[in-house]
């Protein structure tokens, strides 16, 4: 959902208070929009006949809230009650709600820790990276390592994903090496190691190595991984841009130079811009 969203209905005179935000909403829109952004954590503490009562009787949508009404009466499923609300209010499109219902469904014998983490890992995944990392640090803050260590050497080595992807390796490799230390993961130890070889200089990696005890074929097999991703072509619009400056530069065409980093910039800019408003 992108763009502006025209409001349709009347806002209530006396909002609905959102217990889990410390938020107040006012109209059928704004009910909708938290359903949306929050379907990776809802749960079933939602379905309250309060909200049923509000939706009746402020919004003016008796139908709708007499509705909801009988499904907390049946004790339907959260993803019901949610998507009925959604597609009454006429607030998404079929294909939108369909994967609301999907992502309620399935994380719906989830604790509260990993439903934020389903959500930060879905922003990884669309490449939001500082909206991934906060989402992780806003578990990690509310989770000790001995509660789940699995879980919490998962958040950290998704946090660390995102941090390289990022570039900012040095933390990645923080990261990573929490979560190996956590939990022992072969997978965590080997990207930390990773991030070692790209921030440390080729003496100072060396000496890491000795220095932690890292089994030879460990090493060797990381270097044949290392050498051969830096031997590949680039095959993303960014790296491409990236190989088209350099060549530039190498060229001495200054001029071309410097106006296709303000072109690729402005580009870059707006991709981030479109991503952002995609949340």
């Amino acid at each position: 959902m992108t763009g502006l969203i025209l409001c349709t209905g009347e806002p209530a005179k006396t909002p609905y208070y959102i217990l889990g935000l410390g938020m107040n909403i006012y109209s059928s829109e704004e009910l909708c929009f938290y359903l949306c952004e929050n379907s990776y954590i809802l749960d079933r503490d939602i379905m309250d006949v309060k909200l049923c009562q509000w939706i009746e009787r402020e919004l003016g949508l008796r139908k709708l809230g007499a509705k909801l009404g009988e499904m907390l009466e049946n004790e339907k499923e959260l993803s019901e009650f949610v998507t009925t609300i959604l597609r009454e209010i006429h607030y998404c499109t079929e294909e939108e709600i369909e994967s609301i219902r999907v992502i309620l469904e399935e994380n719906a014998s989830l604790g509260f820790a990993q439903k934020r983490k389903a959500r930060g890992d879905s922003l990884l995944q669309t490449n939001k990276l500082s909206l991934a990392i906060d989402e992780y640090h806003y578990i990690l803050q509310g989770m000790k390592p001995e509660e789940d260590p699995q879980l919490y050497s998962s958040i950290l080595h998704n946090a660390a994903t995102a941090y390289s992807r990022l570039f900012l390796f040095e933390k990645a490799g923080e990261y990573y090496r929490r979560a190996y230390d956590t939990d022992h993961n072969e997978e965590s130890y080997r990207q930390y190691l990773a991030t070692m070889r790209i921030v440390k200089e080729q003496a100072a990696y060396m000496n890491t190595l000795v220095l932690k005890g890292v089994d030879q074929d460990i090493a060797e097999n990381l270097e044949n991984i290392m050498n051969e991703v830096m031997s590949q072509q680039p095959d993303t619009e960014y790296a491409k841009d990236l190989e088209k400056i350099i060549q530039l530069k190498t060229a001495g065409k200054v001029n071309e130079f410097y106006d296709t980093i303000e072109q690729v910039l402005s580009a870059w800019k707006s991709d981030y811009r479109k991503g952002m408003m995609n949340i």
